[in-house]
C-alpha cells in the first residue's frame, strides 16, 4: 500500500474518486489530498487527472424519506393528514 500526497482538484467528488481509482482511502488533509492505493504514483496522478465528478443532484423528499425508511403516506398518517 502506497500513500500519496497531492493537491487537491479544481473539483472533487472524494467517495467517486475512491471508487474510480480502487484506492482504501481518499480524504482532505489540509491542502492536501491523501490518497491510500496499491496504484502506482504514475497510475493515480492520471486517475486524478482523469477525474469528472458527477453532478450532485438535490435528493427528493420522497428519496429523503426512503433513506429514513419511510413513506410519503406513512409520514402523513404520522402527522394526522
Amino acid at each position: 500500500m502506497n500513500t500519496y500526497k497531492l493537491p487537491i482538484p479544481e473539483q472533487l467528488n472524494g467517495d467517486q474518486l475512491q471508487a474510480e481509482i480502487g484506492a482504501l482511502s481518499v480524504r482532505v488533509n489540509g491542502n492536501d489530498l491523501i490518497i491510500d492505493s496499491d496504484k502506482t504514483e504514475a497510475e493515480v496522478l492520471s486517475l486524478v487527472a482523469a477525474h469528472i465528478p458527477a453532478p450532485f443532484v438535490e435528493p427528493t423528499v420522497a428519496d429523503k424519506l426512503a433513506a429514513a425508511g419511510l413513506t410519503l403516506d406513512e409520514l402523513k398518517t404520522a402527522l394526522g393528514l
